[in-house]
């Protein structure tokens, strides 16, 4: 099993799990109420407090226990764990200006441990690290695209990191490795530079979600002296990049930010479905909006506020109600301890936790694929806590997987077959299913329409992960539910979809249907839900109110700090 881990000095990041802070705590005993892993007889957790920069990150074992964190969360989220000893090739990176010094020592790290037998959540894990590949950091986050580059003279791929930010000259698509390098400019440094300046010139403490909500225009406590502080010191950042395009380099500048696409760059190409759709200069009135219609193959209106478009409902009817309800996992593993949750109709509620804290055990239990073993829950005040899966469709609830490629797709089935199962609204006849009926349907539906839907007769199997998720939160819609749980339905997408995903589930609120929302971005969370539940540690929160909750809040519920005062 082939698996790339990014080591940065601010997150560790794997291509599926879900990015961590670089920080490590480690106990003689079991810590209460954290994902602990246990390696050698200690116990370790991951922690917000970054470790300390250092070149050198062999120097002790806690880039390699990162490792082990990682490894373990990117096999879950591929399905791939087995109790047997699996093998592991690795790709790993290092800044250029260390790679030459570093690149046998680093990869030794790793290869040299035999077979590593440790514990996650109490999940044991025997892996064996036979082969390390190392790659200069800046070749790495560029390698799907450096065949876009053999027309240019000269190009400079350019990743900036926490640190660092990594050059690597290409001349005519091919690396000229005698001008490859680290400049000691990273975003870690330029927050530092930031916070320290705030604080000394206006007395102000800034945290790094306050610089990155500043930075990418959102709406802030902070003073406009602090918003222009702020920019301005970003700016001077963003020379560096100018001073080498003007040096007479091509850069390319890869990153997911828009704002940053939209503050650094000349020519902005999108790229969509692995192919170029266009290549355009900015000067030539090219606005975020036109960047994200591009980027999803159509018109898009950007909203960051969906309060106004919230329909007021003055009767609170409940729909779901669960009480006392104790949660268990595969293995009989109580996460979640006598929880308590009330949906009301026309209400989407965000669910907020750490990844595998009890997020898809709750929501398939209040589906009815697991049993509830303890507690109680009703429908539309009727006792369900029995019922099964068939009784809760038609009930009016409809669940959107976590994992649709695993739970939902049937191999050889089209897309419209699909939307068959799991009770959509058809007429079954003496003949069996109505399909003149069903893709009727589909072809009338709005949700299929803004979705982007594929072609109907296409294998569903066929599709990449995203396009799958967007027939699975379209037939959920589709079938006009009560009541829908939605297990990060925009993991994976574009911005534009991401975009076109809330605005159905706004409107499916509207509607008066009860929503609640997974998400592992508390951005999302906070912009779309009326209110929010926390798993922390194994207690579900009280609501709470977003419009007077924090990002740094919520996360302190997440791993287990006290619930805030409301």
């Amino acid at each position: 099993m082939l698996i790339g881990v990014d080591h940065g000095n601010k997150q560790i990041k794997t291509v599926h799990c879900n990015p961590f802070v670089s920080g490590l705590k480690q106990s003689v005993t079991r810590p209460f109420g954290q994902n602990v892993l246990r390696y050698q007889n200690t116990y370790y957790t991951l922690s917000t407090e970054r470790i300390p920069y250092r070149k050198d990150k062999t120097e002790d074992d806690r880039f390699f226990i990162l490792t082990l964190f990682a490894l373990a969360g990117e096999i879950e989220a591929r399905g791939a764990y087995s109790s047997e000893v699996q093998r592991i090739q690795l790709a790993v990176g290092l800044p250029p200006a260390h790679f030459g010094a570093q690149v046998e020592r680093f990869t030794q790290y790793f290869r040299q441990r035999g077979v590593i037998e440790f514990e996650m959540q109490g999940k044991p894990y025997s892996i064996y690290i036979e082969d390390a590949a190392c790659f200069p950091q800046a070749y790495a986050a560029a390698a799907t695209m450096l065949h876009t580059l053999v027309e240019e003279p000269k190009a400079v791929i350019l990743d900036i990191g926490g640190f660092t930010a990594d050059y690597l000259l290409m001349k005519n698509g091919e690396i000229d490795l005698t001008s490859c390098d680290s400049l000691e400019n990273g975003v870690i440094l330029l927050y530092n530079k930031v916070r320290s300046k705030v604080n000394s010139e206006l007395d102000l403490l800034l945290d790094e979600g306050d610089v990155d909500a500043i930075l990418m225009g959102k709406k802030t406590k902070y003073p406009d002296a602090a918003i222009r502080l702020t920019e301005q010191m970003a700016q001077e950042f963003i020379k560096m990049l100018q001073s080498m395009r003007d040096d007479g380099y091509a850069i390319l500048l890869i990153t997911h930010k828009l704002h940053e696409v939209m503050a650094c760059s000349d020519v902005i190409t999108v790229l969509r479905h692995g192919e170029i759709v266009e290549k355009e200069e900015k000067e030539n009135g090219y606005d975020q909006e036109r960047l994200i219609s591009k980027m999803m193959g159509g018109e898009v209106t950007i909203h960051t506020d969906y309060e106004d478009q919230k329909k007021v409902f003055e009767k609170e009817e409940v729909l779901l109600e669960g009480k006392d309800m104790s949660i268990y996992n595969a293995q009989h593993r109580e996460l979640i301890r006598h929880g308590n949750l009330t949906m009301k109709a026309g209400e989407i509620i965000g669910l907020a936790g750490i990844s595998g804290r009890g997020q898809r055990e709750l929501l398939e239990t209040l589906f009815g694929v697991n049993v509830l073993k303890m507690g109680q829950l009703t429908i539309a005040g009727k006792d369900m806590t029995k019922s099964s899966i068939r009784d809760r469709i038609e009930a009016g609830m409809a669940l959107v997987s976590e994992d649709p490629k695993r739970d939902n797709v049937v191999a050889g089935m089209k897309i419209y077959e699909h939307f068959a199962l799991n009770g959509p609204e058809i007429s079954y006849k003496k003949v069996g299913i109505n399909w003149k009926d069903l893709t009727d349907k589909m072809d009338t539906s709005k949700a299929v329409k803004e979705l982007g839907v594929p072609e109907k007769t296409r294998e569903l199997a066929t599709l990449s992960g995203g396009n799958i998720q967007r027939c699975m939160l379209a037939r959920a819609v589709m079938k006009q539910p009560k009541i829908l749980l939605a297990s990060y339905p925009s993991r994976g997408l574009d911005v534009g979809t991401v975009e076109m995903v809330h605005q159905t589930l706004v409107e499916l609120r509207n509607q008066g249907c009860s929503i609640l929302l997974v998400s592992e971005d508390l951005e999302e969370l906070l912009s779309v839900s009326d209110s929010i539940v926390v798993i922390s540690g194994d207690t579900l929160t009280e609501k709470l109110d977003p419009k007077t909750t924090s990002a740094l809040e919520i996360g302190d519920l997440m791993i287990g700090g006290k619930e805030h005062e409301r």
